[in-house]
């Protein structure tokens, strides 16, 4: 009788054998897919593949968490200071920075119809925070200004805001977070000087 070698069983660990389309012999993955009409996986970009993909992605996450950062920090101040944003407060903090503007320039500064607005000034100047002068450049229209009150007024909420911030720096941060602080001014006022 002739003895003949006992052959080992396949190896089911494999891919081909686990697998419900093996892949036959001489053929690519490509090949197999079209044949099976299974798509490959795609693959998620990473650094080694596509590190654009990945730097845009950073860029993404940090401009959207610098801006919740940011609003709740500047809120927080002004709640916590006393001086929470009104549609008055914003007006004047406008006319301030800016100088002085018309209605029309008002209400599509803070978004809102025109009647809207005619009402926040009209408030404004009761408590002799503004006043209203005609436009040397339109006679029909009128320039809004501030008064000495209306800039005290300003005055006094700005003072109250960085005695708040002031205290939290000096009790509740350490010397070397308000040195990494110190450093990200500079870029945050390049930010906010683009145009």
């Amino acid at each position: 009788m002739r003895n003949y070698a006992q052959t080992n069983p396949p190896d089911m660990s494999s891919n081909d054998a686990a697998c419900p389309h093996p892949m036959k012999l001489g053929e690519t993955s490509n090949m197999r897919h079209h044949r099976t009409g299974r798509k490959p996986a795609l693959k998620k970009p990473t650094v080694t593949d596509s590190g654009h993909e990945n730097d845009q992605e950073s860029v993404q996450t940090l401009a959207e968490n610098l801006r919740d950062t940011i609003g709740k920090f500047v809120r927080a101040v002004r709640s916590q200071a006393g001086t929470p944003t009104t549609a008055q407060g914003e007006t004047l903090a406008f006319l301030e920075r800016n100088g002085p503007a018309s209605i029309a320039t008002l209400a599509e500064n803070r978004g809102v119809k025109h009647q809207s607005m005619r009402l926040v000034i009209a408030k404004l100047e009761e408590n002799s925070l503004i006043t209203q002068t005609p436009d040397p450049k339109d006679g029909r229209s009128q320039l809004i200004t501030l008064t000495r009150k209306g800039q005290a007024e300003n005055a006094t909420a700005r003072k109250a805001r960085t005695l708040w911030l002031s205290e939290v720096l000096s009790t509740r941060m350490s010397a070397r977070e308000r040195a990494i602080l110190g450093e990200a001014i500079p870029i945050l006022q390049k930010i906010t000087g683009l145009d």
